[in-house]
């Protein structure tokens, strides 16, 4: 699930799909691939390591994305005039994940030039099948 608020406005989005949860020297790593209520597909790799996030969405428009509760990062993003350089504020980083199930819950700011874009909350939860 994911919800986005921009000026009053919200938007909220569920995606259903499956990966694979690996545990890595680090911590872990989830690759899936999601398809949203009119059936867009997105493919998205998430690590989780020492308590910090990089999501990378695959693909043509691709990039990664840090959320680290601790510091706020940037993300370059090329577009058709340009690099975007986003801010990525995060707010709230919680996780629990194991062999079996689990849970990644993010709240994280978006800004460009200093203004925010949008206030993200992004909830992913995992079963073994």
């Amino acid at each position: 699930v994911s919800r986005s608020r921009y000026e009053g406005d919200s938007e909220v989005m569920t995606f259903t799909g499956k990966g694979l949860l690996r545990e890595t020297e680090q911590g872990f790593r989830l690759r899936y691939t999601a398809s949203d209520e009119n059936g867009a597909k997105t493919a998205s790799d998430v690590m989780v390591e020492n308590g910090v996030a990089r999501l990378r969405l695959l693909g043509e428009s691709g990039y990664t994305m840090v959320l680290d509760p601790k510091n706020p990062t940037e993300t370059p993003i090329a577009t058709d005039v340009g690099v975007l350089r986003i801010r990525v504020v995060t707010n709230r980083f919680d996780w629990r994940l194991d062999a079996e199930q689990g849970a990644i819950d993010m709240d994280y700011t978006l800004l460009t030039q200093g203004t925010a874009m949008s206030d993200m909350s992004v909830s992913i939860e995992m079963r073994n099948e």
